[in-house]
C-alpha cells in the first residue's frame, strides 16, 4: 500500500485534497438547528461534476437531488451512496457475490497487486515467477510506463488491470480492506495520471484495453461497494471517471472508420451496454443502452461466417467474442432487457460454440494456430467455456458430454468436420483421449491475426502434439513476428521459401469425403504465389494412417518444398531419416510417429533446420523442421506423397507410396504399400 499522501492524491482526481485518511474516524454530518449539514472543507472532496452526469430525476434519487440543491454535495453524494447500497433491481450477473470462491491463482494475483506487483497475462518476471514489480516514477506515484520486456503487448495487457476481479473476490471471500484500498489507491493513481482519455498516452486508452479496464471497474463497484473505504469522495471521481470512459468508447468503436469491427468492437459494445445497465441514474445511460444494443444485434450475425467462426479466424478470439455475447446475454436477462437484443441472439451464437467444441483436442487442449496461445487454455478454461455454451443450448447433448468430461450426455459420434467458410478441417479417429485428431487449415483470409500458412496441418495422438504450430512468438509488428508467422515455418508448400503474400491467402475447400473402408479424404487449395498454386489432399486411411498428397501447380520455377515441423524432443527421440526423405520419432512410452516422402521424380532433396514452436507471448521452444523439395520447371506439376505412419517405435514399419496416374486436374490417385499391405487412394472432383 502507497503512504496517504499518494493514495489521497490517487482519489481526489480533480478535487481538493481530503483533510481525512483511511487511517481516521469516518467524517459524520454536523447537526445545526436539528438540520443535518456538511462542511465546506467535506464538500470540497467531492468532484461536483458527478452531479452534471447523474439525472437527479431517477427514481430513488430523491435524496440526492434534495441535498444537491441546498449545495450540500458530500450529504447528496452519501445519499448516493446508499442508494447505490440498497439498489436491488440491478444486477450484475457476470460476477457473483454469494458463496464466492477464489482459486490459488487468484488469490496470488490479488495478494500480489496490493505490493504493487500486477499480473499481467502472458508475462512473468523470469527470476521470479511472479508478476513484475511495479516501481515509483518521479512523484512517487505507480511508473505505468514501466516496461520490462520488449513486446508491445505488455503494456495493452497491463493497462486492463485483470488483477482487480481477483482483489474483489478475495474481499468477498475475506473481508480484508487491504484489497479495497488497493483497488483504490491503484486505479485512483492510474485515473489521476491519464485523466485525458484523448490523449492515450503509452496506448493507456487504446481500444481493447480501456474497454476491458471499464468493464473491471464495474465489476470491482460491485465487489467493494459495502466497504467502509468506499467512501462519497470515491464514488464521485468513480462515477466521473466510469461516465467519461464509456462516453470516449462510443466515440472511438474499433473500424468504425472502415465500417468492418472485430472481436475488440465487441469487447466495447458490451462494455457500454453493460455500463449502461449496471448505472441507469447516468443522464447518458439511455442513449448508451441504445447504441450497445444496436451494435450487438448487428454484430452477433456481422462477426461470425456462415459456418459459425469469427471472421478473424482466431480460436482464441473466437473464444473470447463468443464469452462477450454471452455476457450481453445473461445481463439483459438479468435486469428485464431481453426486448433489446433479437429474439435469435442466442440462438446465433450455436454454430459457433460447436466450433470450439470440434477444435479442442480429446486432451482438452488446442492448437497454437494463428494468434493462439494454448496456455490460456487449460482444461479448467475450456471445460468452464463447455458449461455455459451447454447452459445457453441444454438440448446439446455433444456439449454436455464435453462440458462434463464425458460424465453425462451423449460422445459425439462424427469423425469429419468441415468449417468451410473459415477454412479449418477435422479428421479423427474418435474423441476419448487416446484418439488421434488431425486439423488441416487453409483460411480465407488475411486478417491479422491470422497466419501466411495456408495448408498447414497440426496432429495429435494420443496426448501428444506431434506437429505443433510454431506459434506468433510476439505480437511486435516486425521480423521476429514474421517469420514465426511465414509460411516456410508451417506444414505446408512453400516455393523458394518465400512467404504467402496476403493477396495469395485464399484458400479454397474443394472437398470432403467418407470414403469405402472407413477412409476419409479433406481435399482444398490455396493460390500461395502468382504462378504457383498449392492443392492439398489429406487421407485418413481406415483412420489408421495419414497420407497426404500435394500438387505444386502452375508455371512457376525453383524450389518447391513440402515442409515439416516436428514435435520437442532429444535427438534420440525425434531422429531425421534423410534417406528416406523423412522422420521418425522414438518416445519410450511407444506413442510415435514415422514420415516418409515420396514424389513423381527422383529429383528430390533433403534438407534440415532448427525450427521453433512458441506457445505463448516471448516463450520459445527448439524443434526439429526439413523439408523435401525438387527443383520445379515451368512445364512441370511438383508433386509429393508423405505417409504420416503411427507406430510403436520399436518394430520396423517399410512404407512405400506412387503416383498411379499424371496430373489430373479433376483428381489423383495414388498407390501406398505398408508393411506389404496396399491402399488404392484416389479422389476426384467432379
Amino acid at each position: 500500500m502507497r503512504n496517504k499522501k499518494s493514495f489521497l492524491l490517487a482519489i481526489s482526481l480533480a478535487c481538493c485534497l481530503s483533510s481525512c485518511s483511511l487511517d481516521e474516524k469516518v467524517w459524520e454530518p454536523q447537526s445545526e438547528g436539528g438540520e443535518i449539514t456538511g462542511s465546506v472543507e467535506q464538500n470540497d472532496t467531492i468532484n461536483k461534476r458527478a452531479f452534471e452526469i447523474l439525472n437527479l430525476d431517477y427514481p430513488g434519487l430523491e435524496s440526492v437531488k434534495a441535498y444537491y440543491e441546498k449545495n450540500e454535495y458530500y450529504l447528496a453524494m452519501k445519499a448516493l451512496l446508499d442508494y447505490y447500497r440498497l439498489r436491488t433491481e440491478v444486477v450484475n450477473p457476470t460476477i457473483s457475490l454469494i458463496n464466492v470462491s477464489i482459486g490459488d491463482g487468484e488469490q496470488q494475483q490479488a495478494d500480489w497487486a496490493v505490493d504493487h506487483k500486477f499480473y499481467v497475462k502472458n508475462f512473468d518476471d523470469p527470476e521470479t515467477g511472479e508478476p513484475y514489480l511495479f516501481p515509483d516514477n518521479a512523484d512517487g506515484l505507480i511508473d505505468w510506463a514501466y516496461q520490462p520486456v520488449t513486446d508491445s503487448e505488455f503494456r495493452s495487457q497491463l493497462y486492463r488491470m485483470h488483477w482487480v476481479g481477483p482483489q474483489g473476490k478475495a474481499y468477498r471471500v475475506s473481508g480484508d480492506e487491504k484489497y479495497v484500498n488497493s483497488w483504490i489507491e491503484v486505479y485512483g493513481d492510474f485515473l489521476r495520471q491519464y485523466p485525458d482519455a484523448e490523449a492515450n498516452e503509452l496506448g493507456t486508452y487504446d481500444p481493447l484495453p480501456v474497454a476491458e479496464r471499464l468493464s473491471g471497474a464495474v465489476d470491482a463497484f460491485f465487489y467493494f461497494l459495502n466497504s467502509v473505504n468506499f467512501t462519497p469522495e470515491w464514488l464521485s471521481t468513480y462515477l466521473v471517471a466510469l461516465y467519461d470512459q464509456v462516453e470516449y468508447i462510443t466515440n472511438h468503436y474499433y473500424g468504425a472508420s472502415s465500417g468492418t469491427g472485430n472481436n475488440i468492437t465487441v469487447a466495447q459494445e458490451v462494455t457500454v451496454f453493460k455500463s449502461a445497465l449496471m448505472f441507469p441514474e447516468l443522464t447518458a445511460a439511455q442513449e448508451w443502452l441504445t447504441d450497445g444494443s444496436t451494435r450487438l444485434a448487428a454484430d452477433v450475425e456481422n462477426q461470425f461466417l456462415d459456418d459459425g467462426f469469427l471472421w478473424e479466424v482466431d480460436l482464441s478470439y473466437h473464444i473470447g467474442t463468443v464469452a462477450n455475447f454471452h455476457d450481453a446475454m445473461l445481463m439483459a436477462e438479468a435486469n428485464g432487457k431481453t426486448s433489446l437484443l433479437p429474439s435469435t441472439f442466442v440462438e446465433s451464437l450455436r454454430k459457433a460454440t460447436e466450433v470450439v467444441m470440434n477444435l479442442t483436442y480429446p486432451d482438452y487442449s488446442v492448437e497454437a494456430f494463428n494468434d493462439t496461445r494454448p496456455t490460456s487454455y487449460t482444461k479448467s478454461v475450456l471445460t468452464r467455456n463447455f458449461r455455459e455454451y451447454n447452459e445457453m443450448f441444454p438440448d446439446n447433448d455433444e456439449m454436455k458430454w464435453m462440458a462434463t468430461s464425458g460424465a453425462s450426455g451423449t460422445k459425439p459420434t462424427h469423425l469429419t468436420k468441415a468449417f468451410t467458410s473459415s477454412g479449418y478441417y477435422v479428421l479423427r479417429s474418435g474423441w476419448d483421449a487416446n484418439a488421434t485428431m488431425l486439423i488441416h487449415t487453409n483460411n480465407p483470409t488475411a486478417a491479422w491475426h491470422n497466419q501466411g500458412d495456408n495448408g498447414t496441418f497440426s496432429l495429435y495422438q494420443n496426448g501428444r502434439h506431434f506437429f505443433p504450430d510454431s506459434g506468433c512468438f510476439t505480437y511486435n509488428n516486425g521480423s521476429t513476428r514474421e517469420w514465426y508467422r511465414s509460411a516456410k515455418q508451417h506444414n505446408t508448400m512453400t516455393l523458394d521459401d518465400a512467404a504467402i503474400a496476403d493477396e495469395n491467402r485464399n484458400g479454397t475447400f474443394l472437398k470432403m469425403e467418407e470414403q469405402d473402408g472407413n477412409t476419409a479424404v479433406v481435399v482444398t487449395e490455396n493460390q500461395s504465389y502468382d504462378n504457383l498454386k498449392h492443392r492439398r489432399a489429406i487421407f485418413h486411411v481406415n483412420r489408421e494412417f495419414f497420407v497426404i498428397v500435394d500438387e505444386g501447380i502452375g508455371n512457376a520455377t525453383g524450389k518447391v518444398s513440402v515442409n515439416f515441423h516436428l514435435c520437442e524432443g532429444s535427438d534420440s527421440e525425434v531422429v531425421y531419416d534423410a534417406a528416406q526423405y523423412g522422420a521418425h520419432t522414438a518416445f519410450s512410452d511407444g506413442n510415435n510417429i514415422m514420415l516418409r516422402t515420396f514424389s513423381d521424380t527422383d529429383a528430390i532433396n533433403f534438407g534440415s533446420w532448427i525450427g521453433k514452436t512458441s506457445i505463448n507471448i516471448d516463450i520459445t521452444a527448439d524443434r526439429k523442421s526439413y523439408e523435401v523439395y525438387q527443383q520445379k520447371t515451368a512445364d512441370q506439376t511438383a508433386r509429393f506423397i508423405t505417409v504420416l505412419l503411427p507406430y510403436d517405435g520399436t518394430s520396423a514399419k517399410t512404407v512405400d507410396a506412387a503416383f498411379t496416374k499424371a496430373y489430373d486436374a479433376n483428381g489423383a490417385a495414388v498407390e501406398v504399400t505398408v508393411d506389404g499391405t496396399q491402399y488404392q487412394l484416389s479422389y476426384t472432383l467432379n
